[in-house]
């Protein structure tokens, strides 16, 4: 659903009139609906997920046809944070949010493409850690090729000087968000 739709259909929904409703009652005219509107879709937090999620979704399509059709955007999960010196799921994990089983299951599937392999920790042999397989890199270097047709792409919308801007911003705000209290 595009955006003026989807903001087409929530103004209606705000006012009681989607799909037959009735306008509003007099006690909701205490919520500020134009805000909240205007939140949901002008927001930072809204403009960085779906941009996220475009860059997700163009990355995953482009990966697709240059021949890594097998990739699921979920396996990115894994790869983000997978280390060239390898990473333990633990910390993967972690870094996700999620339990270790769900990204155990993804390195499983991984492995069964071919993408990665679990080794012995050099450092720790009882531990186990995920390291790219030589497919895994060459798949790697595919992902850096098509960032790079991805970051040509909104150069070409933006300007340079822009592009620049926000990525310098973006970085910025990625190295600061552990110092913003989460509660």
């Amino acid at each position: 659903m595009s955006t003026a739709k989807r903001t087409r259909r929530y103004s209606a929904v705000m006012r009681g009139t989607a799909e037959g409703g009735s306008p509003r009652s007099r006690r909701d005219a205490q919520v500020d609906y134009r805000a909240i509107e205007e939140f949901v879709t002008e927001s930072l937090q809204r403009h960085a997920i779906d941009f996220g999620e475009w860059m997700a979704a163009t990355s995953s399509r482009r990966a697709h046809a240059r021949g890594y059709g097998t990739l699921r955007r979920v396996h990115n999960r894994v790869l983000v944070h997978l280390r060239l010196d390898g990473s333990r799921i633990v910390d993967i994990a972690r870094a996700e949010g999620v339990s270790k089983t769900a990204i155990g299951q993804l390195v499983t599937e991984l492995e069964q493409l071919g993408f990665v392999e679990r080794r012995a920790d050099p450092a720790d042999g009882r531990a186990k850690k995920v390291f790219y397989t030589r497919k895994g890199l060459e798949m790697l270097d595919e992902a850096r090729s098509i960032g790079e047709t991805i970051n040509a792409d909104i150069v070409a919308v933006l300007g340079q000087r822009k592009f620049d801007q926000l990525a310098k911003l973006l970085a910025e705000a990625f190295h600061a968000k552990d110092r913003v209290d989460p509660h």
